[in-house]
């Protein structure tokens, strides 16, 4: 009847903890220990311990709207199966968490795939970002020239997703893992990960755009990653 529940916190990072009686129909805990759920969390144990003794949780935000809508549903796991699979325990990141939750909150504000898919893809670039992944977008990865005056050349510009960073059209002919993309995506990228996390809901792509911004970011986490992203095949 115990549950063992894996935990993201501001002040301690990712823990686990053992829920008594959790799986009991009249629980104490009720809806507390679902997934997405932003909670008040109390728990014991010895410093530094694996694992934790729950003894009460209080819903703050239930994120509802996220959990009823499916296609809501599987990009939001997405977020929380990438932070699960990437930070350590007791891994403290108050940035990510802060990061974590604002999304949420814009989860469950707008609507539409091309909407989800870019709030989806923001998360991604962000948290990459906050765990010593942020892409290097100022220079060429291969010559460290400045690759502005080719946005528009005839060999264009293109992002490597193993060395993460823009390759100018230059070297991209002859680069291996790099991606041809345009000005466009790069800058959008540049936005979303300086925008102040208030405007995050302001950035916005078309469906074309989406679709090369998201395949970017799936092979850059899939190159940089050392964990498999279970929830990837669900999302597809």
């Amino acid at each position: 009847a115990d549950k063992i529940v894996t935990f993201f916190t501001h002040r301690y990072g990712k823990i686990q903890g053992v829920a008594k009686g959790a799986r009991r129909l009249k629980s104490k805990f009720g809806a507390s220990l679902e997934p997405i759920t932003h909670i008040n969390l109390i728990y014991f144990g010895k410093e530094n311990t694996n694992l934790y003794k729950i003894n009460s949780c209080d819903i703050l935000e239930p994120f509802s709207k996220c959990k009823d809508d499916l296609d809501k549903l599987k990009r939001v796991l997405f977020l929380c199966d990438l932070i699960n699979s990437t930070l350590h325990e007791q891994d403290v990141n108050l940035k990510v968490f802060e990061l974590l939750l604002k999304t949420l909150h814009i989860f469950t504000e707008i609507e539409g795939l091309e909407r989800l898919d870019t709030a989806m893809d923001i998360f991604s670039l962000r948290f990459l970002s906050a765990v010593g992944f942020a892409p290097k977008l100022t220079h060429c990865v291969y010559c460290n020239k400045n690759p502005s005056y080719d946005y528009r050349g005839s060999n264009g510009i293109g992002f490597h997703v193993v060395k993460g960073g823009i390759v100018c059209g230059d070297c991209l002919p002859a680069s291996e893992d790099s991606i041809k993309t345009n000005s466009g995506i790069i800058n959008f990228i540049k936005k979303s990960i300086s925008i102040n996390p208030s405007n995050l809901d302001r950035l916005i792509l078309s469906r074309e755009m989406e679709r090369d911004l998201h395949k970017i970011i799936r092979l850059y986490i899939y190159a940089h990653i050392d964990r498999e992203i279970k929830s990837y095949d669900f999302l597809n």
